[in-house]
């Protein structure tokens, strides 16, 4: 490479791919963040919220819409579903419920594997994603199976130029036969919304 094509490099960058993350960090919230999601919870907005999403999942299975969309997927693999943040919904609220399902599945004895966060430009518009990753314990017994739970759960919330547009809970399942069946995503889905 010549000394001129060096510094046009310099000057011009090639454009970083629509899919490669401009930003990947950990994710972290602040002091006022925390205390913001501790208000929220003595509040009970997540009640408030799991109603909302309870209907909309019934409804759903009813093949009916409302503003606040549940959509499900199920195979035999995995299992998730995702929730839109309609209009009616704080943003900040809905930040807040993405983390309180993380601590929801931590309380059915799964252990946050980590968190993180991608900021994509996807040349339309940027894309941000917040993730917790939570594994159920790996812990086996001489001759036992090893108690999968519900699978291992990835919980997603995508905003769109800062605008909350949804978020995903996922379980996938080991098929191995050294683990047991997973636990019913339906049941798993009853106490996340507490219906």
């Amino acid at each position: 490479m010549s000394f001129a094509d060096d510094i046009i490099i310099k000057l011009f960058p090639p454009s970083v791919s629509p899919n490669e993350p401009l930003v990947s960090e950990v994710l972290e919230r602040s002091k006022n963040d925390k205390l913001g999601y501790k208000k929220w919870l003595q509040q009970n907005k997540h009640k408030e919220l799991s109603q909302i999403y309870s209907l909309s999942y019934f409804l759903k299975k009813k093949h009916i819409t409302c503003s606040a969309n549940v959509h499900i997927f199920n195979s035999r693999s995995a299992n998730a579903f995702s929730i839109s943040c309609a209009e009616y919904i704080d943003p900040k609220s809905f930040q807040h419920y993405f983390d309180y399902l993380k601590n929801t599945v931590i309380g059915f004895g799964y252990i946050l594997h980590r968190s993180d966060r991608e900021i994509i430009d996807r040349t339309q518009y940027v894309e941000t994603i917040d993730r917790h990753y939570l594994k159920f314990p790996d812990v086996v017994e001489a001759g036992e199976k090893c108690h999968q739970l519900y699978g291992n759960i990835l919980i997603e919330n995508i905003t769109i130029d800062d605008k909350p547009s949804y978020i995903k809970l996922m379980a996938t399942y080991q098929t191995d036969p050294q683990y047991t069946e997973p636990i019913s995503f339906l049941e798993f889905t009853k106490m996340i919304f507490d219906f």
